[in-house]
């Protein structure tokens, strides 16, 4: 079957039109959720807005931003928020905004992953309409919090890796500059982001390995990696041990979501519930079982990508959560849901492929 991008009009520009409506439909949504919130600010929005509003300068509010983050130094989003708080101050339209459109910017991305991946529109509808409808991106979006940007940061990285495993020979140096300084970004922007960088890269490094040897490409792609850990790592290790910062722990870290000893069913029900985020949406979760169940060509590579992508960080959540006594929170594994969802939309997209193969035989 060819990919879509390449049959003839007007299908050929179908999954544009897929993602732009879904994506202006979005904005609609997290627009009306914003004008309805209530109240229009929570309290750790409304902590990090204080923090930034009475630094005195920049520099002053980097020194102090182990006292405000848990993170210590990797608290990018006061970085991203500082000058729209010194411009429009309290105006919590012009506050927003930068959220929204890094939000936005996240179909994008999948769009570009899409044109790489999926042979169907509906792993277009799919993958658009979970970032489009889930409750917990819509409420993420219009939130000062980092938990969009990172949601948005996790299909980067995807993409990023995707450039560096195939077309690696073919990138120019500037190329490979740009996908190492947003790696960089990353492990810098939020604690978690040393997360998604882990198990985005173990997850193409084990799909790719017998390319990568026969290309002989492993090593080169080892060492940039390690370059970027190096140039990250002062600043990461530095944050983690080398400063004092506050904790709160809370009676019952199971308090939002049961636990997976006592409630194991409970727990997976919350954690594919927050993934998907929609009810509307629940049908879509049937693409869990595909790679299990169905034997296509590519169910093995969507096994793996299950494992590291989606289990995995939901398994390191759970240690260092249980290690600092901390609320289990959706809001931790916000980042795997853009994931999650290309995950689903490649389920359904081979599903589909290979029952329509079937059929013609």
């Amino acid at each position: 079957m060819k990919p879509i991008h390449q049959q003839s009009s007007p299908i050929k520009y179908a999954p544009e039109a897929i993602v732009i409506l879904l994506s202006l439909l979005a904005i609609f949504y997290r627009l009306r959720y914003f004008i309805l919130k209530d109240p229009p600010l929570r309290v750790d929005e409304a902590f990090q807005l204080v923090n930034i509003e009475r630094s005195i300068d920049f520099w002053a509010m980097v020194k102090g931003l182990p006292s405000m983050d848990h993170g210590g130094y990797l608290a990018g989003d006061y970085i991203l928020l500082y000058p729209f708080v010194k411009l429009f101050g309290h105006n919590l339209w012009a506050l927003m905004m930068p959220h929204l459109i890094i939000a936005m910017m996240g179909f994008y991305f999948m769009y570009l992953i899409g044109k790489e991946y999926f042979q169907t529109l509906w792993a277009y509808v799919v993958a658009c309409s979970i970032l489009c409808f889930n409750a917990n991106l819509i409420f993420h979006s219009t939130e000062l919090r980092p938990y969009a940007v990172l949601s948005t940061l996790s299909l980067v990285i995807f993409y990023g890796m995707h450039l560096l495993v195939e077309r690696y020979w073919q990138l120019s140096n500037i190329q490979k500059w740009l996908i190492g300084i947003m790696f960089v970004t990353v492990l810098w922007f939020h604690v978690y982001g040393i997360f998604i960088l882990f198990c985005v890269a173990i997850y193409f490094l084990l799909i790719k390995l017998k390319d990568l040897l026969r290309e002989r490409i492993l090593w080169p792609i080892i060492k940039f990696l390690i370059i970027v850990g190096i140039i990250a790592s002062p600043l990461w290790l530095y944050s983690m041990l080398g400063v004092e910062i506050s904790k709160h722990a809370p009676e019952n870290i199971w308090q939002f979501i049961p636990s997976p000893i006592n409630n194991p069913i409970g727990f997976l029900k919350a954690i594919f519930g927050n993934l998907i985020g929609e009810r509307r949406l629940y049908f879509l979760l049937a693409g869990v079982l595909f790679p299990w169940f169905i034997p296509y060509k590519n169910r093995g590579r969507q096994i793996v990508f299950f494992l590291t992508l989606i289990v995995l960080p939901i398994l390191l959540i759970l240690a260092v959560v249980l290690k600092n006594q901390y609320w289990f929170l959706q809001r931790h594994f916000v980042w795997v849901m853009p994931l999650f969802a290309l995950f689903l939309a490649q389920a359904w997209d081979s599903a589909i492929v290979y029952i329509k193969a079937k059929a013609a035989r």
